[in-house]
Order: structure tokens, then C-alpha cells, then sequence
């Protein structure tokens, strides 16, 4: 069956109903707020949330971090992306194709620290790099892969490098690897978390999802390994592909991916 992100209550594998903290509460925020929070979100997702915090003087980005999406109503949509919550020791980039358009980056903060995820964020890694084999020598990596699963207001799931399809998937370790104490602590807690897809306990493997919102009901079920650290523009887009169902209106693929070295 499908590796997917833990469902809401029931067996559907549908995340629970919009809370009023919610996408649309946000728009609200930074619709009241005009300008000044269209420029915090743009600022945020394209030059770092340390740039945009030295020009936000009332405190708003915490505002809109806690609601999880904000939506720039003269310029679009973008995500205040999520703080990260651990030491971002290794930074890697996956440049995603919509539908037709140019291929757009996305880099995320990986938590291979010793006391957080070291396992699951080396094997993303070296995913994203590219040159690990499988079986009969087979490379391992997310080029060409798909995200096959976006649900507007949870998340964008991806990573099935064999099937592409959702019931797939590979790793470094040649075969799905046990959850880890430290991904399992980290929180679910925004926009551009990076977590791990699973069948239940310790079935890991290549599948992952890059969450749109806070979605704590997922906490201590998935192993978080990192969060968007650039990007959140490109993770808004990734939503509005999606449905409720989880089908996409649009093709979404991963065209290239690797390991970014010091201020690449």
C-alpha cells in the first residue's frame, strides 16, 4: 500500500478539517496588514526570515508563523516559512517542474546532527547528490521522481524514486530504515517542514513531505529531518496544484537535485 503522511482521524488518509488558524485566517492577517505584510512574506521567502525580521517592527511574521501560510495578496502566494528547530548542518536543493514552466529550487536545511536525524538526513542527501546505487546498480536519487500526493493545507509528498506512484521507494541502507529518537522529537510546526513518509514504525525509506501548515497530529508518528530554507514562493505554488484527493491538476517532478557547498 501507499507510504503516506499519518491521516487525520479516520482511516481515509485525509489530514483533519481546516482549523480557523488556517490558510484563509492568513490571507485575512496580511489582507488587514496591506502592503507591510505582502512586503514581510515576499522579503521572507525570497531573502531569509533573519533579513526580514530587522524590518518588522510589530511582531508580525510570529504572527503569521503561527497560522502557517501567508498569502501576499498583490504579489501572489508564499509561505512564512517555518524557523528551523535544530542545527542545519548540510544544504541541499531540489529544482521542481510544474506543469510546463521553468524549473524552480527549493533548498532545505538538513539536521544531520548527531543528536537529531543523522541517518534519515544522509540518506535524503545523498538522494539529492545522486551517485548511491541499489539493486542490479540502479542509482538512487530524486531526479525524475514526482510528487504524486499535494493536499492544499497539509502537504506535498513526494520522493517514490522506483514506482513513482506512491507505493515505492528505496534508501542508502538497502531497504527502509528504523525511525530515529531525535527526528521523531522534532515538531511538525510550520510551513517547509521536512518529514518522512511511512507505512507505521520503522518503514522508511526514500518517500517524504514538505508540510504547508502546522500539522501536529503528525509529531512522534514521522521523523522530521530538516525544513525549506528557501523557497516558500515554490511551496505555495506546489499547493494550489493540489486537491483534496491528493491528485494533481498538473504534472509535478523533481528535474534536478543536489548538495549545495558553502554560500552556493
Amino acid at each position: 500500500r501507499p507510504l503516506c503522511a499519518a491521516p487525520g482521524p479516520g482511516r481515509d488518509g485525509k489530514p483533519p478539517p481546516f482549523q480557523p488558524e488556517g490558510p484563509g485566517i492568513t490571507a485575512y492577517i496580511i489582507a488587514a496588514l496591506g502592503g507591510y505584510g505582502t512586503f514581510l512574506a515576499v522579503m521572507a521567502s525570497t531573502q531569509g526570515l533573519a533579513e526580514a525580521e530587522k524590518y518588522d517592527t510589530f511582531g508580525v511574521l510570529s504572527v503569521l508563523r503561527s497560522v502557517g501560510l501567508g498569502d501576499g495578496p498583490a504579489t501572489g502566494t508564499t509561505m512564512i516559512l517555518a524557523r528551523p528547530q535544530a542545527e542545519v548542518t548540510d544544504r541541499v536543493y531540489l529544482d521542481v517542474r510544474i506543469g510546463g514552466r521553468a524549473p524552480q529550487r527549493i533548498v532545505i536545511g538538513l539536521y544531520g546532527g548527531a543528536a537529531d536525524a543523522p541517518r534519515t538526513a544522509q540518506n535524503f542527501l545523498k538522494l539529492c547528490e545522486g551517485k548511491a546505487t541499489g539493486r542490479g546498480g540502479r542509482a538512487l536519487t530524486y531526479e525524475g521522481s514526482p510528487f504524486h500526493r499535494i493536499i492544499p493545507g497539509f502537504m506535498a509528498q513526494g520522493g517514490d524514486i522506483t514506482r513513482g506512484n506512491g507505493t515505492g521507494g528505496a534508501s542508502i541502507y538497502g531497504g527502509a530504515f528504523k525511525d530515529e529518537p531525535g527526528a521523531l522529537r522534532l515538531k511538525h510546526n510550520g510551513p517547509g517542514v521536512m518529514s518522512m513518509a511511512n507505512r507505521g514504525p520503522n518503514t522508511q525509506t526514500s518517500q517524504f513531505f514538505m508540510c504547508f501548515r502546522p500539522t501536529s497530529w503528525l509529531d512522534g508518528k514521522h521523523g522530521v529531518f530538516g525544513v525549506v530554507i528557501e523557497g516558500g514562493d515554490v511551496l505555495a505554488q506546489l499547493e494550489g496544484v493540489g486537491s483534496r484527493s491528493g491528485a494533481t491538476s498538473e504534472s509535478v517532478s523533481v528535474v534536478a537535485c543536489g548538495v549545495l557547498k558553502g554560500e552556493e
